[in-house]
């Protein structure tokens, strides 16, 4: 057991444990990061193939999407009297009536007109390899007639067609009893369980063998379609524009339903103004008809009145102060009749607010009273309350846009109802009024005047008043007649539906630079990633920045020749780039020596092929060729390597000598160096630790000083043993090895450790196998190329499985392979 200065015995220190790289992901390593690009150059090429290659698979495989637009714009001329009061006075108020009119666009309404101006019922496809071509309007054959009494069978459900000849075709499809298959001619009724249809040709002349299938929809699904892809919107508030547009695979169906959209509303807004007009119609119809039949029933009344009475058509005269009496009051009491009827109307229009009735209707009534302001009034109560209706079909009842418009309303109403009660005031009083006047202008007739011709006199009064309201009706009806004819919508077309040619989706473009976007993301994140991962030891730099102990020495990598084993070689080419770099090192330790004379070099590393033991018996061979006497001692009891390295068997050796079996005299072997010899391991024994600890290896070294100058230890990793760390504590250099692109970074985190606790103070740095690949840091590679070219293998193996480790076996797998160029550190 070798003793501490102080004369105890040193306790064995717990092995490294491996820590994360915290050090190495907190700093950026420049140098670190090109080279890992460097070697990432395929994989980054691959990404951005992939990436163009996925960008076109997508391209070449999605059903593009047209997208085809016409242009309204609203005319405000069908609401100018609504106008002059202000209801559309700010842009806000004009947005939300174009909105409305938007909404108006987008409802099942225009849905259904359009699904059945262009029997969009039945849809028809060519099947393609990947993609599935609509033949709209363009298909070989047509379903004239269809009913399905199956609900699967609705838009789902493919049944095919096959062309036979001119005259018959093939019909198949799939249904869960199994495949149906038949053969019909064009025209016949096909009665089946799920469905009945009759087919007939399409286009004319085709006689090729694609396959096609047709879909059968119902009102459903194809209101959900058109809603789906349908856009209306105000694109410009103050000029009143609304752009319609629709997208779908097949351009000519696209521009189809644009057009066919732009015309049901046309249609509609057309039928919606000619609607009130038509009311008014009829009710002035019905009006003039009570107006003739008041006209007949009086005159039936005054010709049986002077025949009561006796009284000659030629006699009925009246003196000049008589007649302008009656003129008074034939005048007076035309203006009491029109206050009556105006007073009827003003009855029927409360009835019919408060019932909730129509505007066609109220409005109707409302264009026979004098006062414009109530009929204003009216249409802006019927518009708040369609505003309302549309409010309610996207928002609650209980929301506050809602619950502030029904306030509004209330509002309105309230003051619509105070107007028309004042007037109806103001047209009793002036009919009171009338009714005063007419009797003093009656008491005014003298008292001899013939009764008889004074009650003649009233009812042909009545008869003119009668006459004259019919002809005011009879005007009216013209005039809302011609109005009728010249009924046109309240919008007209900027620009029709246009033909798409070139698709919106996808957009080759855009798609190429999401590629390229995608391909850099990915390549800067497997950059990123695999920086992170490199986690292994590739520059001097690295050293430098991180280790505590100095870097004496680098040693290059050479691949011209593999070696099994551990090697001597600076023997067989003095010249060589390792033979250089070992007298390099040899010097350094010369300089951190501060004895002169006899020492001791261990030689350890962390881990396993790091390439320990080629350089302690390199190093040993090149101290022994500037004639100095050296001896190598193989420590690593549990692993030996030494006896490989010199083609000899581990029969005698350190643990034979350190039980007393041997002397050390009789287990030195001679090198092909004349003053190099060596000693193995000899036999494993149970107990390596211990024996390194014992006495007898204290004399051991003492002993072998005497005879040589400079004592070279193979030592166990310190990383995976502790008796590498028992041997540095008692030699002169401890050296640890280091191995380009196998060391993790983490292991020089462990040898600052290490030596921090032990107090090591001459430890000392040698990095082997520099320059595996090409790679960066200080030019110290000795690049020579005399002869020979060494590589070599490195750690400690075994095919029998023991010792402390064991080593992998090379798989010559195409996927090994792979992955280890992926991850390679």
């Amino acid at each position: 057991m070798i003793p501490t200065p102080a004369g105890q015995y040193a306790p064995e220190k717990v092995l490294f444990v491996e820590e994360p790289d915290s050090d190495f992901l907190a700093t950026l390593d420049v140098s670190k990061l090109l080279l890992v690009i460097r070697r990432s150059f395929f994989w980054l090429f691959l990404i951005v193939g992939i990436c163009i290659a996925i960008a076109y698979l997508y391209l070449r495989y999605t059903k593009p999407i047209y997208q085809s637009t016409a242009s309204l714009q609203l005319e405000m001329k069908g609401i100018a009297p609504t106008l002059s009061i202000g209801i559309y006075r700010d842009e806000e108020a004009q947005s939300n009536y174009l909105e409305g009119e938007s909404q108006f666009i987008r409802s099942n309404v225009i849905y259904t007109d359009v699904i059945e101006n262009l029997n969009l019922w039945i849809s028809y496809y060519a099947e393609g390899k990947i993609i599935d071509d609509e033949k709209f309007k363009n298909a070989p054959f047509k379903v004239s007639y269809y009913k399905v009494y199956e609900p699967s069978f609705y838009n789902t459900k493919k049944i095919y067609w096959r062309y036979k000849d001119s005259t018959s075709f093939h019909l198949s499809f799939e249904d869960r009893t199994g495949t149906f298959a038949a053969d019909y001619r064009y025209g016949d009724t096909i009665r089946l369980p799920q469905f009945e249809c009759v087919i007939i040709p399409g286009n004319v002349g085709y006689t090729g063998n694609d396959k096609f299938y047709f879909l059968m929809h119902d009102i459903g699904y194809l209101q959900s379609y058109i809603g789906t892809n349908i856009t209306a919107s105000p694109v410009n508030v103050k000029a009143r524009i609304i752009n319609v547009t629709f997208k779908d695979a097949n351009p000519h169906k696209a521009q189809a339903i644009v057009a066919a959209i732009s015309d049901a509303y046309l249609k509609r807004s057309v039928d919606n103004k000619n609607r009130q007009t038509k009311q008014t119609i009829a009710y002035l119809e019905q009006q003039l008809d009570t107006a003739e039949a008041y006209i007949e029933r009086t005159e039936r009344e005054i010709q049986a009145y002077m025949e009561a009475n006796h009284i000659p058509r030629e006699n009925v005269d009246v003196k000049a102060k008589v007649a302008e009496i009656f003129s008074k009051i034939e005048l007076l009491q035309e203006e009491k009749v029109k206050l009556n009827a105006e007073l009827k109307s003003y009855r029927k229009i409360l009835d019919f607010i408060l019932a909730d009735s129509s505007y066609l209707v109220t409005a109707t009534v409302a264009a026979t009273i004098s006062d414009n302001k109530v009929g204003e009034a009216i249409r802006i109560l019927y518009n708040k309350q369609a505003d309302l209706e549309r409010l309610l079909q996207s928002y609650k009842p209980s929301t506050f846009a809602v619950q502030q418009r029904q306030q509004d309303i209330e509002r309105h109403t309230q003051n619509l109802l105070r107007l028309i009660s004042f007037n109806r005031t103001n047209l009793i009083d002036r009919i009171y009024e009338l009714e005063k006047r007419i009797a003093d202008l009656e008491q005014q007739v003298p008292p001899k005047y013939n009764e008889a011709d004074l009650e003649l006199r009233k009812k042909q009064r009545y008869l003119a008043s009668y006459m004259e309201t019919y002809n005011l009706l009879l005007n009216r009806l013209v005039e809302m007649g011609v109005s009728e004819a010249g009924t046109v919508p309240n919008f007209q077309v900027l620009s029709y539906a246009d033909l798409p040619t070139a698709p919106i989706y996808p957009n080759k473009k855009t798609i190429y630079l999401y590629a390229v976007i995608a391909s850099a993301a990915f390549c800067v994140l497997f950059i990123v990633v695999r920086y992170l991962m490199q986690n292994k030891i590739t520059s001097v730099r690295e050293i430098e920045r991180l280790a505590k102990a100095p870097l004496i020495g680098i040693v290059p990598y050479f691949s011209r020749r593999r070696m099994e084993n551990s090697q001597l070689v600076v023997h067989l080419n003095p010249k060589s780039s390792i033979t250089e770099a070992l007298r390099g090192i040899r010097t350094n330790l010369d300089f951190m020596s501060q004895r002169i004379g006899k020492r001791t070099i261990s030689v350890t590393s962390t881990v396993s092929g790091e390439g320990k033991t080629f350089l302690a018996v390199n190093l040993a061979g090149i101290i022994a060729l500037s004639n100095t006497r050296t001896i190598i001692l193989d420590l690593d009891l549990r692993k030996p390597k030494v006896n490989l390295a010199f083609g000899v068997e581990n029969l005698d050796g350190i643990s034979k000598i350190l039980i007393g079996q041997s002397r050390w005299q009789d287990c030195v072997r001679k090198s092909d160096i004349a003053t190099l010899d060596f000693i193995t391991s000899g036999p494993q024994p149970p107990n390596p630790a211990e024996l390194i600890m014992s006495e007898p290896m204290t004399n051991l070294l003492a002993e072998l000083k005497e005879y040589y100058d400079v004592i070279v230890i193979d030592t166990p990793p310190v990383g995976i043993v502790t008796d590498g760390i028992l041997v540095m504590r008692h030699v002169d250099l401890p050296i640890y090895v280091l191995r380009a692109d196998y060391s993790r970074v983490s292991y020089i985190a462990s040898l600052n450790r290490l030596i921090a606790n032990n107090n090591f103070n001459k430890v000392s740095i040698v990095l082997n196998a520099l320059g595996q690949k090409p790679s960066y840091g200080y030019g110290y590679g000795y690049g020579y190329g005399y002869g020979y070219g060494y590589g070599y293998g490195y750690g400690y193996g075994s095919k029998s499985g023991s010792g402390y480790y064991e080593e992998a076996t090379p798989k010559a797998k195409w996927f090994t392979s792979l992955t280890q160029r992926l991850f390679k550190k």
